[in-house]
């Protein structure tokens, strides 16, 4: 990202955070035409650094634990699986909940937020998220269903161009994939325990 340092005309638009939300947001915003400016609370990481080595990431992860620095985020599994520095300090990220409505926030600060966590991986959500309450009887179901939002996965997915492989799920639904690619560390370990 640029450094700003002269800005003689006001922005049309201006979005904070690039995660997934923020930078597609800024995308769809700057190629409508606006002059749009991303405001991001971390620095860019490169992506071959992203990750890791196995064991510098364990002893992060084991420091981490003993320190308490991150006893929220070490709670999401995918800490675990991953580089502990793409998470916040808790400690220095303090936020507070009501004690009867307690809420984990999982948070990243750098250009891309959390999708580095995920190592990519981002599912469609499916009618059987959008109908939760109906289906379990609790809550209430989404306003929205799959269909009003297809042909934004599909858009973005071959933006992306999301790879994987066609697996017939009516919970994880199938796409117009690019050629399935290797897996990533995680998913190898997993596939490891469960076989």
């Amino acid at each position: 990202m640029a450094a700003i340092t002269k800005q003689t005309e006001p922005f049309d638009a201006v979005v904070v955070g690039s995660g997934p939300n923020g930078g597609l947001a800024a995308k769809q915003l700057s190629e409508a035409g606006l002059r749009t400016l991303v405001i991001e609370a971390g620095s860019a990481v490169r992506s071959d650094k992203c990750y890791g080595s196995l064991a510098t990431n364990f002893v992060r992860q084991l420091h981490a634990h003993v320190t308490g620095r991150q006893h929220i985020q070490e709670r999401h599994a995918i800490f675990w699986q991953t580089n502990p520095r793409l998470f916040v300090d808790d400690t220095r990220h303090v936020y507070s909940t009501p004690r009867d409505k307690p809420f984990r926030w999982i948070r990243g600060r750098q250009v891309g937020d959390r999708s580095h966590m995920w190592e990519g991986g981002m599912l469609r959500l499916s009618d059987h998220e959008f109908n939760v309450a109906r289906r379990d009887g609790v809550g209430e179901d989404w306003p929205i269903s799959y269909a009003d939002l297809a042909r934004y996965y599909d858009m973005l997915e071959t933006f992306f161009r999301a790879h994987g492989e066609r697996d017939g799920l009516g919970q994880l639904l199938d796409r117009a994939f690019c050629a399935a690619s290797s897996m990533s560390f995680s998913e190898r370990v997993r596939k490891q325990v469960a076989t």
